[in-house]
């Protein structure tokens, strides 16, 4: 544990304050468990005085004791299970009519997107053809003219 002297000052703990948290973990935890631990203990001895049951009634005894902690462990897994069981079975019910209205508004927002991109591309992609359209018809034309030329040298 860290040294009071160490810490800055903010973090220093006020002794009254660990004394009154000492006192109530004593109160709280430790009063309370060895009491129980007496009461057990001292019941145990009674018992074993007045010389009810030999070793197998406190063995069918402490068996007792063991299993009902496993017990309320199995019941929780028993509610556990149960309720799994029904949430699929819910699910069962329901998914598919969901899943069918989440998959047509996929597909309608898929065409929506579909459609507003060829709206916003149209205007370029007809720019486009119409510059590669001129661009040949250029092509066409110059390699035209040069027949021509090329006609009219080789005839003179």
């Amino acid at each position: 544990m860290m040294s009071d002297d160490i810490l800055p000052e903010t973090d220093r703990v006020n002794p009254e304050t660990r004394a009154a948290y000492r006192r109530q973990v004593w109160l709280e935890v430790y009063l309370p468990l060895l009491l129980g631990a007496a009461l057990v203990l001292g019941l145990v001895a009674l018992l074993m005085r007045a010389g009810l049951g030999g070793r197998g009634a406190w063995a069918d005894a402490v068996t007792v004791l063991l299993l009902v902690p496993l017990m309320g462990l199995g019941l929780a897994l028993l509610v556990f299970l149960a309720a799994a069981i029904f949430g699929v079975s819910w699910l069962i019910h329901r998914l598919p009519r969901r899943a069918s209205e989440a998959q047509w508004a996929a597909q309608r927002l898929a065409g929506t997107a579909e459609r507003a991109g060829w709206l916003a591309a149209a205007p370029v992609i007809r720019l486009r053809a119409a510059r590669a359209a001129l661009g040949r018809l250029g092509q066409r034309l110059r390699r035209a003219a040069r027949r021509r030329e090329a006609d009219e040298y080789g005839a003179t």
